[in-house]
């Protein structure tokens, strides 16, 4: 980079920084006020301004990956992430994905409204192994024996989850999850395999969460149209999980640019309809940064009319803001070894991450160096800024 360059880049962010300051300094009387000078009741622009204020964030963690890629290639720090593996002879004519990536949680879940001051420092994990199709065969030929010792310790009817095993009265069941966790883990370090993951503590989706409905409830306040906006007293119903799906859905999709993929689908283990649909709506909330609609329904009980609008927002950059090579997702069950793989990986994470200062960033290189797996976390450098977002 040039000296002009720095120079640009220092002024920008400068800039960026009074910006932000002069909006943080600004009251929100004043914020409310400047709104409805400009744009009309509040109230009936809530869901306009939460799904702008949700694109901009996206925004800017897909400009820091796009950057964060850039910096990864040129420091050339990180090996092929190409899983040093014995050619399978497996077809991939009929597979529309050329990356499969198995995903499982770990810590805290639920609703974020059920969120407390005092599971602040709680710890959420989506952490995923990306497999190249032609390798998936060898690499779960690999797994193989290592799940079916794990199932045949298993107590007579006892779920496959990992932490299972870690329970009061599994003692002989432990000895060998942590035996096979041991051999995993080094297999995963032989060949390679790379580990994508978000973390977020709780207290970060409590505030963001008690925000957002402080600013509704005193733009809802401040109204004195007598229009109902459907869907305006219903309580917010979005999950921690929800954060972090779109998260992981940025990262899984600049590794994919990256690795020059073509399409990644994502897998679970035993997740509901439900849930796979919230999933669903986040990965789509990425495929749609640069221009969405939404249609706002209401009711004009002096006209007796019904009413609606469409919310058209749009984004740009200089880079691709849209996520372009995400699939589809898959619900697969707990058979498949490597859906035990990503439990034991994300279960270790987890409570690795639970042990750090409240302070630490989860997602900062620094934070998992000392992990069994740290070395193979995928731009582990370069994504710590979704503990700010």
């Amino acid at each position: 980079m040039t000296e002009d360059n720095r120079k640009e880049r220092n002024a920008l962010n400068r800039l960026a920084a009074l910006f932000v300051e002069d909006i943080l300094n600004t009251s929100d009387d004043e914020i409310l006020a400047e709104f409805k000078e400009k744009h009309g009741d509040p109230a009936q622009n809530a869901a306009a301004m939460r799904t702008l204020f949700e694109k901009t964030v996206i925004a800017t963690s897909k400009q820091r990956l796009a950057a964060a890629r850039a910096g990864v290639a040129a420091a050339n720090t990180f090996k092929s992430s190409q899983p040093r593996l014995l050619a399978t002879t497996m077809s991939i004519t009929k597979m529309t994905a050329d990356l499969i990536t198995f995903v499982d949680e770990a810590g805290r879940r639920g609703p974020v409204r059920d969120l407390t001051s005092a599971g602040d420092n709680e710890v959420s994990v989506l952490c995923s192994l990306p497999i190249p199709v032609e390798h998936l065969d060898t690499v779960r030929a690999l797994i193989a024996p290592l799940f079916d010792r794990f199932k045949a310790a298993a107590p007579v009817g006892a779920k496959l989850h990992f932490t299972d095993a870690f329970k009061e009265g599994n003692d002989s069941w432990r000895k060998v999850a942590e035996q096979v966790r041991y051999e995993l883990f080094s297999m995963m370090h032989n060949h390679r395999i790379i580990v994508i993951y978000v973390a977020r503590r709780a207290g970060l989706a409590r505030t963001m969460y008690e925000h957002h409905e402080t600013l509704r409830l005193d733009a809802k306040a401040r109204t004195f149209s007598r229009i109902k906006i459907v869907g305006s007293n219903r309580p917010n119903d979005d999950r921690v999980e929800d954060y972090l799906m779109v998260g992981l859905a940025l990262m899984l999709d600049t590794f994919a640019e990256r690795e020059n993929r073509k399409r990644v689908d994502i897998l679970f283990d035993e997740i509901d309809a439900t849930v796979a649909a919230r999933y669903e709506k986040a990965l789509e909330i990425t495929r749609n940064v640069c221009r969405s609609r939404r249609t706002g329904r209401g009711f004009d009980p002096d006209k007796e009319e019904k009413l609606s609008r469409d919310i058209i927002i749009e984004a740009g950059a200089s880079f691709p803001l849209d996520s372009r090579f995400l699939g589809k997702i898959s619900v697969v069950g707990k058979d498949d070894p490597l859906i035990f793989a990503v439990d034991a990986v994300a279960n270790s994470l987890w409570r690795h991450l639970s042990t750090l200062a409240p302070d630490a960033k989860l997602n900062d290189g620094a934070s998992v160096a000392r992990w069994s797996l740290g070395e193979l976390v995928w731009a582990k450098d370069v994504h710590k800024d979704f503990d700010l977002i």
